[in-house]
């Protein structure tokens, strides 16, 4: 019979051609399924996507991004692999505060199941011998052989100019009744300079850590990747359009004389009504010539419901001789925001919050600071919490602010508070039209220590 350690190797031997990895060094790497991305946006960009990423594919390419969020989204994706391989992939990222924990950053986390067919059994006529029975073969014995990862994520806005993300990962693979346990980790950084505006640049280490497989080791990589948020270079000030451009390199590090990658991507969505329509374009080149060189196509529709925005992706990935691979993801984003358009304040009825709110924290006091709007703007309200999973806002000013910053004192040295500011418009003399909240910012004051309150303390009145 086969021994332990091959059989764990048997498993990704399997994997290879359903990753369209025909490169070298196989029998060096094991697990090289953590190598397959998730999600159909990326593929549809020729994984292109570590240097944008602001979904919760970033689950995958740089866990940094997912402090782009400001809704939960949830992922679900399936794949019909080469060889009789299936698999799937939940991804789920979540707003720390959203859900009431007193952290602040976003929380990930996400699950994926590789199942290969049943393959037939053989065993050898003498242990290392190389000779099979076939006899035995005849007897038409089955096995199963599959891989669950199991991934946990945390990212953070570190300063304002980047963010930093981390994940860890529980690797679990069987064939027949050989079974093995890995523990790996990415760590990721992704800044986005508003020198620039619309550019960003991220990098991200994957798969560093033990390999269910005592034999081999994880397949892991540098990506580096830059991209570039363009808002609607076709349609002007009607903002209906945006066009996404990133560039990766992918960079072996284990095994090392593995290919390096360079990979072009690009997505342009454009918004129609309360829906929307995606085409996705990129193309990889590998050193050397390999199986995964060459175009990938995507593209998606969605729609917004009450309370949901929903969302199908697709993405064409051809492997040359080895056929094509289609995969298909549906995504679920809870309590997403309307849609900003700048170069309009209105759309209907509706208000725009303002945007770009920022903190900054100083002693027993925050400095809180928007962006100007553009349009007709008769004021901004400004709101406090301590809690703003709980609902509880507190408006801070009697009359209309009509500055672009405030600032707060008497706050508590070392105690958590958020702001969030809304848009004003006057109706008439005593009535104004109110927009939502802006995103809330938190903010810590410091300075020398004071007593903190034995209870939560009660929100500061700001004068005029």
């Amino acid at each position: 019979m086969m021994t332990y350690g091959r059989k764990l190797t048997f498993l990704g031997l399997l994997a290879l051609p359903a990753l369209g990895w025909g490169v070298g060094a196989a029998g060096t790497v094991s697990s090289p399924y953590l190598e397959l991305p998730m999600g159909a946006r990326g593929a549809g960009m020729g994984e292109a996507f570590s240097g944008i990423a602001n979904d919760v594919n970033a689950l995958y390419y740089n866990p940094a991004g997912l402090t782009a969020m400001d809704a939960t989204e949830l992922q679900l994706m399936h794949l019909e692999g080469f060889g009789g391989i299936h698999y799937e992939n939940l991804g789920l990222a979540v707003p720390a505060e959203s859900v009431g924990f007193d952290i602040w950053g976003t929380i990930g986390i996400s699950y994926t199941l590789v199942a290969i067919d049943d393959t037939p059994k053989t065993q050898e006529t003498f242990p290392g011998s190389g000779v099979y029975d076939s006899a035995y073969a005849a007897n038409g014995y089955l096995f199963t052989a599959g891989a669950s990862v199991v991934t946990l994520s945390y990212a953070w806005q570190a300063t304002k100019l980047y963010s930093v993300g981390a994940t860890f990962k529980a690797i679990n693979e069987k064939v027949d009744t050989a079974n093995g346990w890995g523990l790996a980790g990415d760590v990721g950084i992704l800044s986005r300079p508003e020198v620039v505006k619309g550019l960003s640049a991220g990098l991200t280490l994957q798969n560093v850590g033990s390999s269910p497989d005592q034999g081999a080791s994880l397949p892991s990589d540098l990506r580096v990747g830059l991209g570039y948020d363009w808002t609607a270079p076709f349609t002007g000030e009607a903002m209906d359009d945006r066009l996404l451009l990133d560039w990766d390199v992918i960079a072996p590090v284990v095994p090392v004389d593995g290919p390096w990658r360079t990979a072009f991507g690009l997505e342009y969505t454009r918004w129609l009504d309360s829906g929307y329509a995606i085409l996705r374009a990129g193309y990889q080149i590998s050193q050397g010539s390999t199986e995964m060189d060459g175009v990938a196509l995507g593209g998606g529709f969605g729609t917004d419901l009450p309370g949901v925005r929903v969302g199908l992706d697709y993405a064409w990935v051809p492997f040359g001789e080895l056929g094509n691979m289609q995969r298909i993801s549906l995504d679920a984003t809870f309590g997403a925001k309307p849609r900003l358009r700048p170069g309009h304040h209105y759309n209907g009825n509706y208000l725009y919050p303002p945007a770009n709110v920022a903190a900054t924290a100083g002693d027993r006091q925050a400095r809180i600071s928007w962006e100007a709007q553009k349009g007709r703007v008769d004021g901004y309200n400004l709101y406090m919490s301590y809690n703003p999973a709980s609902g509880k806002w507190t408006r801070l000013n009697r009359a209309p602010i009509t500055a672009t910053s405030q600032t707060i004192n008497g706050l508590y040295n070392g105690y958590k508070v958020y702001f969030s500011v809304s848009t004003l418009a006057k109706k008439s003399d005593n009535l104004y039209q109110e927009s939502d909240k802006s995103p809330s910012v938190l903010v810590v004051p410091q300075g020398p220590a004071t007593p903190l309150p034995q209870s939560r303390p009660a929100v500061p009145v700001v004068k005029h």
